[in-house]
């Protein structure tokens, strides 16, 4: 399977995985909550783990660095602030985690849909490549002073 594919396997296991995960959360009994928060870092690492080399392809290497550093810091960022307090706004005006739950598999179909649209690897941008260095002037070349 390729790596994008694993992606988005795995975000959308992970997303329906949330509702299974608050039942066993919910059965207070120690073992089940383990069991399922193992699962969860399974179907998390079965997400995360191809995604840096997926999205370290879909670059090209010019900007390759920066635009990781800034897409996954970004991200980060922005999920990890806003995700956790979505999710408790979410319980507390519902009276329910289970819309906290549906918005996380949300979240995951949205993911996936972005996933869906992006290519396999840079090589498959190589048209928006050749297009743009198609309008920008060759560079000037600067004689070495002597």
């Amino acid at each position: 399977m390729a790596r994008r594919g694993l992606v988005i396997l795995g975000a959308l296991l992970g997303g329906v995985w949330m509702f299974p995960l608050l039942m066993l959360v919910r059965s207070e009994q120690p073992v089940w909550i383990v069991i399922g928060f193992s699962v969860a870092m399974i179907l998390f690492a079965m997400h995360a783990a191809p995604q840096a080399a997926y999205l370290a392809d879909i670059y090209p290497s010019e900007v390759r660095f920066s635009a990781l550093a800034f897409t996954t810091n970004a991200g980060g960022l922005i999920g990890g602030a806003l995700a956790p307090i979505t999710a408790d706004r979410i319980a507390e005006v519902t009276g329910s985690v289970w819309w906290a739950a549906a918005v996380v598999l949300g979240v995951a179909i949205l993911s996936c849909t972005c996933l869906v649209f992006l290519p396999d690897s840079f090589h498959g941008l190589r048209g928006l490549d050749r297009a743009r260095s198609e309008h920008e002037p060759e560079a000037a070349t600067v004689p070495a002073k002597a």
